[in-house]
């Protein structure tokens, strides 16, 4: 198309054909990132059965922001890597999974 004529002097065949092309250079492939992003999305019940922690403390992990979370509200959006990546790194244990065998009493010394 001629970009030299003037955009009154298009008819509107001609000016349709000149948007179409603008707006597809525009956009960028959404249909990679749209499948990335849906596979990478997982709720608090996937989280709390392969943490093997209760919902509740879920929630209130994320209130104190100990746990990373996509978006908080109702419902509660995690990213499947980020969780695998805190498990991984050594997070810091739930009361539900520690152990509370007694400590033996240290005597003292007079």
């Amino acid at each position: 198309m001629n970009l030299s004529t003037p955009l009154y002097a298009l008819t509107v065949s001609e000016f349709s054909e000149l948007i179409q092309e603008q707006l597809k250079s525009l956009q960028p492939p959404i249909k990679n990132q749209i499948t990335n992003l849906e596979t990478d999305n997982v709720d608090i019940n996937w989280v709390s059965e392969n943490l093997k922690i209760p919902k509740s403390t879920i929630h209130t992990k994320v209130c104190r922001m100990e746990i990373p979370c996509k978006k908080r509200g109702k419902p509660l959006i995690f990213s499947k890597n980020e969780i695998i990546e805190w498990n991984n790194s050594g997070r810091a244990k739930v009361i539900q999974e520690i152990d509370f065998t007694p400590v033996k009493s240290i005597k003292k010394i007079k």
